[in-house]
């Protein structure tokens, strides 16, 4: 089974969200899953 998941953020503190988002890939290994892909996009989705 597929999981998608699509976030439309607005971070007050960036330095917090990184140290977040660099534990997210053990999180999932942990599960036995794969992060298939990441990105970024500034100018937002469908603007």
């Amino acid at each position: 089974m597929n999981a998608y998941l699509v976030l439309d953020l607005t971070i007050h503190d960036m330095e917090s969200f990184t140290e977040y988002v660099e534990k997210i890939p053990a999180v999932i290994s942990k599960h036995n899953e794969k992060l298939r892909g990441t990105g970024t996009n500034t100018h937002g989705v469908g603007r």
